[in-house]
């Protein structure tokens, strides 16, 4: 029993020899990490990094070192603590946005606190929210490690709490020049629009913004004409709504002037230019255009006009897709489709400002023949000189509406609402085409002072036979200069009202081109005539006589040919077609020889008749009638 006593004491006594060497242990540690790791190549003052103590300990500050520029949205303010242990103290931070409300911590409320680094450095996300990159000021809080710091969401102060040391910094941005900065910008199309921004280096108590916006190529004031002026808050930042009416959604340019706030503003409904204000000190536009499709025809790049609601002309909805406009072998092609109840048109605009010269457009369509409520144009325009007509210049095909109406084509130098009805601006013509020819050229020739403009029937270049004319104009008054105008072509509904036939449509615009020269116009039309070119010799079993006219529509004229055989006059080519067809280019060619001894014709005669008369049958008679005297003729003998 001694024995095993003995051996308890000594196991008692080794036990509290432990637990005494733990309890020194201990304290040591405590000490070091109370009073610092002594660094025998340090001074006490210096800020010992890699260490667990930041300075001296009791040399408590915090420093804020860096602030982002403003506007920077990924933007960290860094600095330093001193007289702290690093590991049992945290840093909180602030910002303060609008120079009123504080926010914090950052860079979240559910993670308030920055550690320190062991170089005694902090870095703190600032731009975790809102209008975070737009501070204008920041404090800085060395504080013990969890805590409590108050949360700040938007307050104009921060309340008192318990911290070690405290800093702060603002943000003055040293200016060169005034200058405006949007922030955001909503999509095109957004109807909830609200467009902000930041002007810095002005005044925001003395300088206000005009903004603008640009919808279908015209500049509106925003958000209202009898709110024209958008003041800034006091760090400098705005925000307006440019979606207040009509179209704005679609707008595809916004632009803000800064001006004086007690400048009398210039209210713009519409402007179609952005206005000059001596008094403004900065500007700034920004384009938000749906990017553009553009077209290769006729050796020219073509702009394809798009318009997601209505608008000039019609007012109609235009569509730039592949599926509505291209260019193929045949030429361009523009259409009228209805798309899930809504009617799209199309335009295409030359991207180059011709001036004065020869403008020539060829379709290769029935444009004789459109939908009542579909218009055609081959014109000139330009936005901008809206105080002169636009500069327009138009070759149109329609019948406004009136299936009745008994012209279906004119020519318009603007001013012209109505035509007729706009007096010696414009004039009207028919024309009639068939399924075989049914190419149409058009000249539009600008010169100083005169307008020329002329149809023909026909695919022509520059020198159209005077046979094939349609209708010619020439105007020499009212005639603008052409400034930066652009040759276009368009497809587009009356009013914006359907089809009568709720059919789509497609025209095709073979061709254009542009030349500064006068197109070489043959001899004008002084009246109609007939002419024998040509007529096979005497005795030719297979004989023909040919010719051209002049001055007469060859879709509403014919010719009538009769030949004197022995002494008698005798209707050709047959007495069931005593009439001959006349070509698209004037020229006509009869056959004389399809009977008896047609080959001994001595003389022939052709005379130039209306497609409805119907000529006297000649069976060998040895007169003419005395009726047929009152067409133009020509007669050859051989």
């Amino acid at each position: 029993m001694k024995r095993q006593s003995g051996k308890t004491g000594r196991k008692k006594g080794f036990t509290g020899y432990v637990w005494f060497m733990l309890m020194v242990m201990v304290f040591m540690l405590w000490c070091l990490e109370t009073l610092g790791y002594p660094d025998e190549n340090t001074t006490s003052q210096s800020v010992i990094t890699g260490s667990k103590v930041c300075g001296t300990l009791g040399d408590i500050w915090i420093s804020i070192d860096y602030i982002p520029e403003l506007g920077d949205t990924t933007g960290y303010i860094t600095g330093m603590v001193n007289g702290v242990e690093r590991k049992k103290c945290r840093v909180v931070v602030y910002n303060q946005v609008d120079d009123c409300c504080w926010w914090g911590p950052k860079p979240l409320w559910n993670k308030p606190y920055t550690k320190i680094s062991n170089k005694c450095q902090y870095k703190t996300d600032t731009t975790t929210g809102g209008e975070d990159a737009y501070a204008t000021a920041y404090r800085a809080y060395l504080v013990l490690k969890d805590a409590p710091v108050p949360k700040m969401q938007g307050e104009s102060k921060i309340p008192d709490f318990a911290y070690l040391a405290m800093t702060e910094a603002d943000r003055k941005e040293e200016c060169d020049e005034p200058s405006i900065e949007f922030t955001y910008v909503p999509l095109y199309g957004d109807a909830a629009g609200v467009i902000k921004g930041v002007v810095k280096c002005a005044d925001p108590d003395k300088y206000c913004l005009l903004i603008f916006i640009k919808v279908e190529d015209v500049l509106w004031t925003k958000p209202y004409y009898n709110q024209p002026l958008t003041y800034l808050n006091d760090d400098g930042t705005f925000s307006c709504d440019i979606t207040t009416g009509g179209n704005d959604a679609y707008a595809t340019e916004i632009c803000a002037i800064l001006v004086p706030c007690n400048i009398t503003p210039i209210i713009c409904g519409p402007c179609y230019e952005l206005p000059e204000i001596p008094e403004a000190i900065a500007s700034t536009c920004f384009d938000r255009s749906p990017t553009a499709r553009t077209i290769s025809f006729a050796n020219y790049t073509w702009e394809v006009k798009r318009r997601d609601f209505p608008a000039g002309p019609g007012p109609n909805y235009f569509s730039d897709s592949e599926k509505d406009v291209w260019v193929d072998g045949n030429g361009l092609h523009l259409t009228i489709k209805n798309k899930d109840g809504v009617w799209y048109c199309t335009e295409v605009i030359n991207q180059s400002a011709l001036g004065y010269g020869a403008y020539r457009f060829q379709t290769n369509s029935r444009v004789d023949i459109l939908d009542p409520n579909i218009v055609l144009g081959l014109f000139t325009w330009e936005t901008v000189a809206y105080s002169e007509a636009y500069h327009e210049l138009d070759a149109e095909f329609a019948r406004w509406g009136n299936k009745a109406n008994d012209t279906n084509a004119q020519f318009v130098v603007q001013p012209c609402s109505v035509c007729p009805g706009c007096g010696d601006n414009c004039t009207r013509f028919l024309v009639s085409l068939n399924d075989t020819d049914k190419y149409v050229t058009v000249y539009i020739v600008w010169q100083p002072g005169q307008a020329e403009f002329r149809a023909y029937y026909g695919n022509h270049l520059w020198d159209p036979p005077a046979s094939d004319l349609i209708h010619k104009w020439i105007k020499t008054d009212g005639i603008p200069e052409p400034g930066n105008a652009n040759a276009r072509c368009n497809l587009w509904l009356f009013g914006g009202i359907a089809p009568t036939d709720g059919n789509a449509a497609e025209i095709v615009i073979s061709d254009f081109a542009w030349q500064k020269d006068i197109p070489n116009w043959k001899e004008d039309c002084q009246e109609m005539a007939i002419t024998i070119d040509g007529v096979s010799p005497y005795g030719d079993t297979n004989g023909y006589v040919w010719g051209h006219i002049a001055c007469a529509d060859y879709k509403k004229y014919a010719v009538a040919v009769y030949i004197l055989v022995r002494g008698g006059w005798w209707t050709k080519p047959y007495w069931s077609t005593p009439l001959t067809n006349i070509n698209s280019n004037g020229t006509w060619k009869c056959d004389i020889t399809t009977g008896g001894v047609d080959e001994e014709a001595r003389k022939v005669c052709a005379y130039l008749v209306p497609i409805t008369y119907t000529p006297p049958s000649m069976s060998g008679e040895p007169n003419l009638p005395d009726e047929l005297k009152q067409f133009q003729n020509a007669c050859i003998d051989r």
